[in-house]
């Protein structure tokens, strides 16, 4: 059984369940598809403005478009975030998986819900 990890509850991420895995936080939304942080992949690198720290489903609107805002923690685990607001500071380059892989795994995870 993975091991629960605590998020601050100050964060606006307090209600997302958090476990300690091998690559790092893992996120208990959904699980992603296979291959999804292969090496291979098309990683974008993105640099932290002021306006964005803390808010990782701003980003992820801007890179995989409007009503992709549940991505952010994708992109959180792909940067081995626990706290984005605590963790993100100005000037830091993340990276961000490709919008086809995210986009397929939102697809997917959503009908893996219904």
């Amino acid at each position: 059984m993975a091991e629960s990890v605590d998020v601050p509850k100050a964060s606006r991420y307090k209600d997302t369940p958090v476990f300690r895995g091998t690559r790092g936080p893992e996120f208990g939304l959904w699980e992603p598809p296979p291959g999804a942080y292969a090496e291979d992949r098309a990683y974008r690198v993105h640099r932290i403005q002021q306006r964005e720290v803390g808010f990782l489903d701003q980003i992820a609107v801007r890179y995989y478009g409007p009503g992709n805002e549940i991505l952010w923690w994708f992109i959180a685990q792909s940067n081995g975030m626990l706290d984005p607001e605590k963790e993100m500071r100005v000037g830091q380059t993340i990276v961000i998986p490709p919008r086809n892989v995210a986009i397929q795994f939102r697809t997917r995870s959503t009908n893996l819900a219904e």
